[in-house]
């Protein structure tokens, strides 16, 4: 059953709760004309994050997951986050067969609109002996096929990441975009070129922070797609 979260008055957004099998599930509607973050949330922002309560170790959580997020401006800032409804979720795993019936935890992150920007933050419930079946609403990022193939070219101020297929009859979709789960990797200020050579091979060139290091590179690359999302492991990419 999903779980409506205590509503307060001060909040920008909705929150709502779900446990399934395998993931602890949270659903953030933002009010209109606000929007909340991704990971990387770009030239400001802070993501949602979630403070566990204790669960005498029989239960182990682990870190949020989040789906697909779009660009943005505030004002005069580039920003990637999420201005509509969607559920992030945690993957969590019971150690034994006695555990708690209720985890709770402290859901905390930062709204904005054109005006202003809030740290907000509320208790979460999650009642274990309620399992339902995941949300089916909304895709996830998925492993790229075993047909992919990867190389990268470090620039000064770009990579320069080029998809191919290893087999004739397997084609590339349109590449939309390009995300890490890691602060100050790209920069949000300049786009994301993606240049198809081929019907089986396509080049994006990803511009770099200025605050890039060689030790801050991402270990795993989000692709958008014509087709989806995909995650793009870093051994798969940096040579």
């Amino acid at each position: 059953m999903l779980r409506a979260q205590p509503d307060s008055p001060k909040l920008t957004v909705q929150i709502s709760t779900l446990v399934s099998e395998k993931f602890l599930w949270i659903k953030i509607t933002p009010l209109p004309s606000y929007h909340f973050y991704y990971l990387d949330p770009g030239e400001m922002g802070v993501p949602p994050e979630v403070q566990w309560n204790e669960t005498d170790d029989s239960v182990n959580i682990s870190p949020l997951q989040y789906p697909l997020p779009k660009r943005f401006k505030t004002g005069t800032l580039h920003c990637i986050g999420y201005d509509h409804a969607v559920w992030l979720r945690a993957p969590y795993h019971k150690k034994n067969e006695i555990t708690p019936e209720r985890i709770t935890g402290q859901l905390s992150w930062l709204s904005c609109n054109e005006d202003l920007c809030l740290p907000e933050s509320t208790t979460i419930l999650f009642d274990l002996t309620q399992v339902e079946a995941p949300p089916t609403s909304q895709p996830w990022p998925q492993p790229t096929p075993k047909t992919w193939q990867s190389q990268i070219q470090k620039k000064p101020k770009a990579l320069i990441i080029t998809l191919s297929t290893s087999q004739k009859t397997s084609l590339l979709p349109e590449i939309l975009d390009v995300f890490t789960t890691q602060k100050n990797i790209q920069d949000p200020t300049q786009p994301i070129v993606s240049e198809k050579k081929s019907a089986h091979e396509t080049s994006i060139t990803i511009p770099l922070s200025e605050y890039t290091s060689p030790k801050s590179f991402p270990s795993e690359w989000i692709i958008s797609t014509s087709q989806g999302g995909f995650i793009l492991p870093a051994q798969r990419t940096i040579d």
